[in-house]
């Protein structure tokens, strides 16, 4: 597997199980991300929310893996194109 150049930044969406802050701080960072809460998307579908992204040039960041490879799998097989879906354990934090 090589490295991709890439040639423009990457644009994110976040879908609804990432919380909003993160986006507000890594715009603070300059990166160009929306959340699906800003963006009215709360409650959609998994499809909804990668049909969405991609109408929107981004890529996603999920923490629902197992959903998200078999949709990515699903769209593959039928030819539909994304741009990009990252997926993550959720890592809850506990405060003191």
């Amino acid at each position: 597997m090589g490295v991709t150049e890439v040639t423009q930044p990457i644009s994110l969406y976040l879908d609804e199980m990432i919380p909003v802050v993160l986006a507000v701080v890594l715009r603070q960072y300059g990166y160009d991300v929306l959340a699906a809460k800003e963006a009215g998307m709360s409650g959609k579908s998994d499809e909804d929310q990668l049909a969405f992204a991609v109408s929107n040039r981004r890529a996603i960041i999920t923490f629902n893996i197992r959903d998200f490879v078999f949709l990515h799998q699903s769209w593959l097989s039928g030819g539909t194109k994304h741009f990009g879906i990252i997926v993550s354990p959720e890592i809850r934090t506990m405060s003191l």
